[in-house]
């Protein structure tokens, strides 16, 4: 379970850190940010935490791979930032996790975040 954790972490990142642009990866640092540290919170609580950090570990050894990809990536993306950005929500819905106190407060702080990145993007 531990590897498929890893995977899809890993996954999750590359995905992230090469498919949108750098200004874009800037715009969302707080939400991703927050949404790292939350993830790593329950990952530690359900026991899969070094799944969780595989994934982390596996971009910083492949780091020169990452670049490349990110590079080659950015080149072939025709869809701009803006376009990009209204295809991302501003609902957190996470099936997987239990935080039903916390995600009504978070949704209300995501509309007021989206708003403003989408006037930037």
């Amino acid at each position: 379970m531990r590897d498929k954790i890893a995977l899809l972490e890993r996954n999750r990142e590359v995905f992230v850190l090469t498919a949108y642009s750098l200004r874009l990866l800037v715009l969302l640092a707080p939400v991703l940010a927050a949404t790292e540290l939350a993830m790593l919170a329950v990952a530690a609580k359900q026991r899969w935490f070094r799944g969780k950090l595989g994934g982390w570990w596996w971009c910083a050894r492949h780091a020169g791979w990452l670049r490349g990809h990110r590079r080659e990536t950015q080149r072939l993306r025709r869809v701009d930032d803006r376009q990009l950005a209204l295809l991302l929500t501003a609902r957190l819905d996470p099936k997987m996790v239990q935080l039903s106190w916390l995600i009504p407060l978070a949704n209300k702080l995501m509309r007021v975040y989206w708003s403003m990145v989408r006037k930037l993007a």
